[in-house]
């Protein structure tokens, strides 16, 4: 197996461990979400065609983590930047798929947009934290929640760019190249959700003995 499978195994059963220690409340509905990934990428893909399987699940990720910056960042500006931005994201993705691919090719267009997106917004809460004059890292999960999101679509972004690029795929290392980035992509991010996770039962430990 993967270690990108593997580290996304560890981080679902880190967040069914420490389930009812997850706060924010909002934070829950990354369990969810992990279970749907690790049942598209062991199963679903390989029994059906790849890209039509990821292309609808990305739309319900997409869902998933708009609304969850949405929850992060309170501030009535932003959140209105986040409402616009998933309406253009989602808008571009069926038209990319319904009008100018189709459901069985990767859509990177559309992915590129929502790749600058969520590191908009996973900066955003980074600016917000270092407005602070003291800010303790190793008891906010939003913290590495934001940089998982923020170094995965970075490297994402990078992919879904050269994909397009037709000198790069003449290159005899292309595909080990791509393979490698995105794998390095999902290490990244599953182990920093998996810290986040971690901090969240952390942080709880430390409000039971104040109390």
């Amino acid at each position: 197996m993967e270690v990108s499978k593997i580290i996304e195994i560890i981080a679902f059963i880190t967040g069914i461990c420490v389930f009812h220690s997850i706060r924010p409340p909002f934070l829950k509905l990354l369990i969810p979400l992990l279970l749907v990934t690790i049942f598209v990428e062991n199963y679903l893909i390989i029994v059906f065609d790849a890209n039509f399987v990821y292309n609808i699940y990305s739309l319900i990720d997409m869902g998933v983590w708009f609304y969850l910056f949405y929850c992060i960042l309170t501030r009535k500006k932003i959140r209105v930047l986040i409402i616009i931005a998933a309406t253009i994201c989602f808008s571009y993705a069926l038209i990319e798929l319904l009008y100018l691919r189709s459901w069985t090719l990767w859509r990177a267009d559309s992915f590129r947009i929502y790749n600058l997106s969520i590191i908009l917004f996973a900066t955003l809460y980074f600016y917000e934290i270092n407005k602070k004059e003291y800010h303790n890292i190793f008891i906010d999960p939003l913290f590495w929640i934001s940089s998982a999101c923020f170094l995965f679509h970075l490297l994402f972004f990078f992919n879904n760019t050269i994909m397009g690029q037709l000198f790069f795929w003449k290159l005899s290392n292309a595909k080990i190249v791509f393979v490698i980035l995105q794998a390095t992509a999902n290490i990244v991010y599953y182990f920093l959700l998996c810290i986040g996770l971690i901090v969240c039962f952390y942080k709880s430990r430390l409000e039971q003995v104040k109390y």
